[in-house]
């Protein structure tokens, strides 16, 4: 009897597709392929559409997006901070 096999990325074999924790590898390799595909094509059709503005036209969207979203830039704003904090602390205490 034939096993049914399938290539999963990253793994340089074959491994059984058809049940059991080995087939939901494949499935979950396929997810996370599919998933940093869409990811890529997104990521570049946002590089092309800030290659394609001006800075002032980039600034005008940040101004925009900020009256827009006062919380949510108030909130990244804060993460960013901390993170930046957190490596700057961490470079000193080394």
């Amino acid at each position: 009897m034939s096993e049914s096999t399938s290539y999963v990325p990253g793994q340089g074999s074959r491994i059984p597709a058809d049940t059991g924790e080995d087939g939901a590898l494949v499935g979950v390799a396929r997810t996370v392929e599919s998933v940093a595909r869409r990811a890529r094509e997104k990521i570049i059709e946002k590089k092309q559409q800030l290659a394609s503005k001006s800075i002032g036209e980039l600034v005008d969207d940040g101004r925009e997006y900020v009256r827009e979203n006062p919380g949510r830039t108030i909130l990244i704003s804060v993460g960013v901070g901390a993170l930046v904090g957190y490596l700057i602390g961490r470079r000193r205490s080394s």
